[in-house]
């Protein structure tokens, strides 16, 4: 997979220095918290769900 600098992708000037930050902030919520926004269209049941921005 050909992966290029944040810094020649547009939209993503400076967000290194917040990656820091980010990370600490996000690990520390649940997964209800995390998810809120789109954790009603989960199935009822046992199922997967593939997190695209999780690579």
């Amino acid at each position: 997979m050909f992966r290029q600098n944040m810094s020649e992708i547009p939209g993503t000037k400076g967000y290194g220095r917040f990656v820091s930050c980010f990370i600490e902030s996000s690990q520390s919520l649940s997964f209800n918290e995390a998810c809120k926004d789109f954790i009603d269209f989960l199935p009822p049941l046992s199922g997967r769900v593939r997190d695209g921005g999780a690579y």
